[in-house]
This record gives structure tokens, C-alpha cells and sequence, in this order.
């Protein structure tokens, strides 16, 4: 048995198992697995009845800065995505899956998943008539992952690196006391092949993605312990969980925080917004 297996199996991932994963591979050493084995070995774990997905975003320009660095300069300069040929640049593990053979990439500008799998072309479909990334409602990714039930997988990261964290947001209504959102549209421009394709929407605010902490809903929550599964090994941390368990807790403690003038216990930097 690899001692990737053990790990999935550490956290109790069965075959069948729809993933979205987040990945270091700087903190997978004790893998002693290549980034390509390990792609291959989720895979094969999961087998033909389950769904890898990863996050395949692109503005992550400068290696070894922060994600909200990078998201920063793409909300502020609005650089045209490359949708054939852009890397993903958020790790060498989600690179490799994203050139994996069956592997889809969603057509969206700021946002775009990989995904590989009996659901792969349904998560991949353009969404660039998304106007919200976000809605878990709407026909973005993300929204997509949602309502298939995913359980976020974190390989190495910290519980605080979750790309879907902000469906929660959406979902807690009108009453949200933080602006995370722009109030206008912006637009995005995608190269695909020949094709320069704009894509409009809300973007997310650099500073919402800076001040992102998603830990305090699993660490608030109660309801959650049973369906949080966390290895450790040495000082790398790994963990799964559905996302539905997340949010359906992320929206009542955020509609309890509403009620009481404060921001969303996973934005606890943001300004709560001025009546």
C-alpha cells in the first residue's frame, strides 16, 4: 500500500469519492511520491465512478507570493487569460492534473476548475454567462461543485484554503454585513484559440480573499466534528469534507453574526459596511 493510500484512507476517502483538492507539494515529502504519481494514485484510488476536480486559476503570477497578492494585480490590471495555454499557477500538483490526459478546464475568467471524471464535462462547461462566481445557486464551477455534493480535500494546506468558502457569502442573503463583492460589473477578457471572448460578472475584493479565514467555521461548529477528517503527519496537515456541511453551518453562524451588526466569522478583517 502507498503511503498516499494510507493517507486517503486516513481520512477515510472511499472509492467513488468526488474531490476538489488543494495541494502543496512542498509539504508532501513524506509521500515520497513525484506530483505525476500523485495525480495517478488519487485516481486510481477514487476509480471511474468518482470525480477529481482541482482549482486550474491562472493569476497567480509571481511564484512565492500570496494568493490575494496575485489575485490583487489581476483584479487591478485585468490581464487577458490565455484559456489554452495559461499554466495553472497555484501549484505543480494542479498543473499536472490540468495536462492530464481526460482532463477538462472550465472557460471562465477568473475562476476556472480542472476536473477529471464521469462529471468532468458537466462541471466544464463555459460558465463566461456566469455573472457570479460565487452563486451556489448559478452555473459557475463552483456552483456546480456544490449542488454534486464535493467534499473539499486539502493535501498539505492549511484548513484556511478553501476556494469555495465564498458561495457561503452569497447564500446568507442581503443581510451580509461586509462588502466582498464589487457593486458593478467587470469585465474580463479570455483568449481562446483565435477568440477574444469578454467575460462580465462581479469580481471578489482582493482584501475579502487576504482576510479569507474558513478554519473558524469548522472550529465554531459543532454539527461539523463528525464530517471534518484531519491527518496529520509531522507538521503537514491534511484534511476532506462536503462542502454542503460546510456552508449549511457557515450560513447560520453568518445569519447570527448579521443579526448582531458583525462581520462573517471567516472575514473577520473586513469592514463591517456603514447603515
Amino acid at each position: 500500500m502507498s503511503n498516499l493510500r494510507r493517507l486517503l484512507d486516513r481520512l477515510e476517502i472511499r472509492p467513488g469519492a468526488n474531490l476538489y483538492v488543494h495541494s502543496s507539494f512542498s509539504y508532501l515529502s513524506h509521500l515520497e511520491m513525484t506530483p505525476a504519481e500523485i495525480v495517478g494514485g488519487l485516481l486510481e484510488h477514487i476509480g471511474p465512478q468518482g470525480t477529481l476536480a482541482m482549482p486550474s486559476f491562472w493569476w497567480n503570477r509571481e511564484k512565492g507570493q500570496r494568493l490575494w497578492y496575485n489575485h490583487e494585480y489581476t483584479f487591478e490590471h485585468a490581464p487577458v487569460f490565455d484559456y489554452r495555454n495559461a499554466p495553472c499557477n497555484i501549484g505543480i500538483i494542479p498543473e499536472t492534473f490540468r495536462q492530464w490526459p481526460g482532463t477538462r478546464r472550465t472557460l471562465t475568467y477568473w475562476y476556472p476548475i480542472s476536473a477529471n471524471g464521469p462529471l468532468a464535462e458537466e462541471l466544464c462547461r463555459s460558465a463566461v454567462h456566469v455573472l457570479n462566481d460565487h452563486d451556489p445557486d448559478g452555473d459557475g464551477s463552483f456552483g456546480r461543485l456544490y449542488r454534486a455534493d464535493f467534499h473539499i480535500t486539502g493535501l498539505g494546506v492549511s484548513a484556511n484554503t478553501t476556494s469555495l468558502s465564498f458561495l457561503a457569502d452569497v447564500a446568507v442573503g442581503e443581510v451580509h454585513t461586509q462588502q466582498y463583492l464589487t457593486d458593478e460589473i467587470r469585465v474580463g477578457k479570455i483568449l481562446d484559440g483565435e477568440h477574444l471572448i469578454e467575460h462580465p460578472g462581479y469580481w471578489l475584493y482582493p482584501a475579502a480573499i487576504k482576510g479569507g479565514r474558513p478554519r473558524e467555521v469548522i472550529d465554531r461548529s459543532h454539527q461539523l466534528e463528525g464530517a471534518f477528517v484531519e491527518a496529520k503527519v509531522g507538521e503537514a496537515i491534511h484534511f476532506r469534507y462536503p462542502y454542503r456541511a460546510y456552508q449549511e453551518q457557515a450560513v447560520r453562524l453568518g445569519r447570527e453574526a448579521a443579526a448582531a451588526g458583525l462581520p462573517m466569522p471567516w472575514l473577520p478583517g473586513l469592514p463591517v459596511r456603514q447603515a
